[in-house]
């Protein structure tokens, strides 16, 4: 049986950048489990690096169907989706201060292919082997922004020996059904093999559309929300043309069609609704008869929507337009590698990495959708406005990727690299309008109307709000050397220096002298950005099962631009960095595993949202919307914490296991929000801001920062046991613990902590696989994240869009492998 691979172990620093995930293998001798990362066979316990591993077995076995499901079982890591185009990733509190960022604080990688945008992340249906989330800055040896961490996904691999293969469907409640498909055939025995999988998926989501078209015929909600149409399809090949020399292959598509999230507005009034649902922070108001307002929430969000006692019109429960989506469009991957290990010293591995994506989205950011947007001077109705942020977004890169091994003694050992990528993006952002309550789509024409020098504007009043077309170019080398001055003593040393080279070219803007078309010139920027990522560790082994470690490493997150923004200082923005300090002890004690990691963190130069300042370098109009572009603020965070892991194999058949993790981050004392302070919602008691340049701001120093949660854990149990002479049973159960997450800096309004429970039966009858699991098998209502605007909607605006976790699914997944 397998020992259940979710450990905070270690991961082979070793490991190049575009290739590690797929180098890395997890096998089970002896009770150890071993890696390879590093070009030889390692026990994960003997590694210095914090790492969890969820294999694919534990995938189907507990019911999983996306990284969120994935993310709640390893303390440490959270990912939760905003929507689907804007997927939040913290590990160890470091978290993606501005959502819409086109780069996140972990990367993420797919058989050694770097997923370079966030949309491209949640690939539900791939055949996966192996899940890693690899904890602490691995910029010196994962390369461009894997600043908090990296998240390796390998997928299945052909077997060069014999045929093998599985199929699998299963079906659940809230209209579940997946049938998925893999078999890899050896065309030339310990040659030449290659494998093709194939999965489809659909799920209507677990909470009801209360809105009354939510069933009708061409709702893109359905009746629920959250739920997706997805197929896949996945082939790889591998071939050992000599005894030293093996050469890869793989290609992935995915289409995706997804729901919007769950979720429900709450605000202040604005022409997009005219109540008013906080609860705190009262301000006057600016329009007419200017009453007294409440600005911001404080305290939790309930599990239930916030509906104003004024509006009748607005159904009971959760109410999304039935046009609303969440994301829809292919990803790709593909790769090709080659590895020659001769006999002596020196071997060479060379990665090509290709990756591609075009995407659709549509939000619904009204509290009430059944209630038209009205402006009253002179008075007309705009009917339903859909935030399209995002919509038609596109993304290409290629990736190569050269090492040279050099294999010492038990001495020493190490490589060098050298990696050069290219990407091209788009970022289209728009808004569009359509007939309230009713099934007529936004006109594409107007609200995506063509991109390219001297074609028209439309002259409507939604249309496309950003057209940036970014090119990056990115040159690294890097380094990784071991060193072993005593036996039980091991010194690595590791850096990268990159250089990246950025431009950027903002389409939607218009000829000064014709406003009425697109500039014939679109305006250009670009910068050039070098850094250098080094990362020391040193490990003493005090036994065969226990050894000690501690390291120094250095996170970079790249900066960018942000196009044709007035002020010209605000144009690009540089680099968010950290500097983290860990020690470790990873030890086995006959039958009981305890490891035990401890960091602090010093993070600097953080990415956010900063108030667009206008040409002259002040701030807006106080009666103006209060745009924010991305910037670097001032200050900085702090992040201390531990992780710790127990995994006790009480007999043959039963193990326990209890994984936690806590991480405190805070803003470092004298950082300050811009954005906050220039809104005008602070009522000097529930927050006070102070004046700054350009604009007001709030302090926020010993603050915690957003959607973070102090304490995660997770604890379980597996009992294995045969019935008869053909049937293998288990049954497993375990609950999840996440804590309070406050949603905006100045710590007023959080998601309450959660307690979540999980569990599976399953039998294994003569090859016959089957598994019955539920998630959230208590059926709890809870509030998993929220996001934040504040000035987005007019003068004086805030809101918050609380989003729903899973409710209870349940299901039933019969496989067969031959």
């Amino acid at each position: 049986m397998k020992l259940r691979a979710i450990l905070l172990g270690c991961v082979a620093a070793a490991a190049f950048p575009a290739a590690a995930q797929d180098t890395a293998t997890v096998v089970r001798e002896e009770g150890d489990i071993l890696v390879t990362a590093r070009r030889a066979e390692e026990r994960l316990q003997d590694v210095p690096i914090a790492i969890s591993v969820v294999t694919g077995e534990e995938i189907r076995r507990q019911g999983m169907f996306s990284l969120r499901d994935v993310a709640s079982i390893v303390p440490g890591y959270s990912f939760e989706t905003l929507q689907p185009l804007v997927p939040q990733t913290v590990i160890r509190g470091q978290t993606n201060l501005r959502v819409d960022s086109p780069v996140t604080n972990v990367a993420y990688f797919v058989d050694g292919v770097y997923l370079q945008r966030p949309f491209l992340v949640d690939q539900r249906l791939l055949e996966i082997s192996r899940f890693e989330v690899i904890k602490g800055p691995q910029s010196a040896l994962y390369g461009r922004n894997a600043f908090a961490g990296a998240v390796a996904i390998s997928t299945q691999a052909p077997d060069l020996s014999a045929p093998t293969g599985r199929v699998s469907g299963t079906v659940g409640n809230h209209d579940r059904f997946e049938g998925r498909g893999f078999v890899s055939v050896p065309i030339v025995r310990d040659r030449l093999a290659v494998s093709v999988a194939g999965a489809w998926s659909t799920f209507d989501g677990t909470w009801p559309n209360a809105h009354p078209l939510a069933d009708a015929e061409g709702a893109n909600t359905r009746g629920r929300i959250g739920g997706y149409r997805n197929w896949m399809i996945q082939g790889r090949v591998t071939a050992q043309a000599t005894e030293t020399l093996r050469i890869e292959g793989s290609y992935i598509r995915t289409e995706r069609d997804e729901e919007t999230v769950p979720s429900y507005t709450v605000g202040t009034q604005t022409i997009l609704y005219p109540f008013n649902t906080l609860n705190a922070s009262p301000r006057p108001g600016l329009t007419p008869p200017f009453t007294v307002q409440n600005r911001l929430w404080v305290g939790a969000f309930p599990s239930t929507p916030v509906v104003a006692p004024q509006d009748s019109a607005r159904p009971a429960g959760v109410v999304i337009d039935p046009r609303a989506f969440g994301l829809r469009g292919p990803t790709e991957f593909a790769t090709a590698r080659l590895e020659w290990s001769p006999d002596g010293p020196i071997g060479v591995e060379y990665l090509f990495g290709y990756a591609r994506g075009e995407v659709l989205g549509r939000g619904s950011p009204s509290p009430n959708p059944l209630l038209p947007v009205t402006v009253p001077f002179p008075p007309f109705t705009i009917g339903t406005i859909f935030d399209e942020s995002g919509t038609d977004s596109f993304f290409r890169g290629t990736a190569h990727d050269l090492r040279f091994l050099f294999r010492g003694n038990e001495r020493w050992n190490g490589f060098v690299g050298v990696h050069h990528s290219r990407t091209k993006d788009i970022a289209s952002n728009a808004t569009s309008n359509a007939p309230t309550n009713s099934l007529v789509e936004p006109n594409p024409a107007t609200y995506l109307f063509p991109i390219g020098p001297g074609l028209p504007f439309p002259n409507a009043l939604f249309q496309r709000t950003g057209y940036l077309e970014r090119r990056e170019s990115i040159f690294a080398l890097y380094y990784f050397a071991e060193v072993r001055p005593i036996e039980r003593f091991a010194l690595t040393l590791e850096g990268r220096l990159s250089i990246e080279d950025q431009e950027a070219t903002d389409f939607l803007t218009r000829e000064p002298t014709n406003p009425a078309v697109q500039a014939f010139s679109p305006p250009r920027f670009s910068q050039s950005i070098t850094y250098f990522a080094p990362r020391f560790t040193g490990t003493y082994r005090l036994t065969d099962d226990n050894n000690i470690y501690a390291s120094v490493a250095r996170g970079v997150k790249a900066g960018g631009i942000n196009g044709n923004v007035p002020f010209v200082p605000q144009r690009t923005y540089g680099n968010e960095t950290n500097w983290t300090y860990e020690i470790g002890s990873k030890n086995r004690f006959g039958n009981l595993t305890a490891n035990v990691a401890a960091f602090y963190t010093d993070w600097n130069a953080l990415q956010t949202s900063v108030v667009r300042l206008q040409a002259d370098g002040t701030a807006p109009s106080f009666f103006a919307i209060v745009p924010s572009t991305i910037g670097n603020i001032d200050g900085g965070a702090k992040v201390w914490g531990f992780e710790a892991e127990l995994l006790w194999q009480a007999t043959e058949s039963l193990r326990f296991y209890g994984n936690a993790a806590y991480n405190n981050s805070t803003y470092k004392d004298g950082t300050t929000s811009q954005r906050f302070g220039a809104s005008g919602n602070c009522d000097g008691t529930v927050c006070r801001t102070i004046p700054g340049t350009p604009t007001a701001v709030l302090p926020i120093g010993g603050n915690w920062l957003e959607r973070v949660p102090r304490i995660d854990a997770v604890a379980g149990g597996r009992y294995d046991f045969r019935l008869g002479d053909r049937a293998d049973l288990f049954v497993s159960l375990e609950g999840t613990f996440k804590g309070r997450q406050y949603m905006d800096e100045a710590n007023l309004a959080f998601v309450p902590s959660r307690v979540l429970m999980n569990g599976s039966l399953g039998a294994d009858i003569g090859g016959l696989e089957l598994t019955l699991w539920a998630r959230n098998l208590l059926d709890k209502e809870y509030v998993s994240t929220a996001l934040f605007l504040i000035g987005t909607n007019g003068a004086l605006s805030a809101s918050y869009v609380p989003t729903f976790g899973e409710r209870r699914t349940f299901g039933l997944t019969a496989g067969f492998s031959f």
